[in-house]
């Protein structure tokens, strides 16, 4: 849903998961390399979308963020 609305409320939440996913993939990572001591392919594209999703979301934050406020006044006559 956040995807398809635009603003900077919805760039924060839509870089806030992504960072929670990021922050998973980490997590099960770890467990994956240095625990089990095994790889999946499918478990490592994973990671690898979850971090291109960051990266993509972080970027749109900051556009987000830098784009200058639209000002609606109403002309008072």
């Amino acid at each position: 849903f956040s995807g398809v609305v635009s603003g900077k409320f919805a760039a924060l939440m839509m870089f806030l998961f992504s960072l929670a996913s990021c922050v998973g993939s980490v997590y099960l990572g770890y467990i994956l390399f240095y625990i089990l001591h095994d790889t999946c392919v499918v478990c490592i594209s994973t990671y690898v979308v979850n971090a291109c999703l960051f990266v993509i979301n972080m970027i749109t934050l900051n556009d987000a963020l830098s784009a200058p406020k639209s000002q609606k006044r109403k002309k008072i006559e």
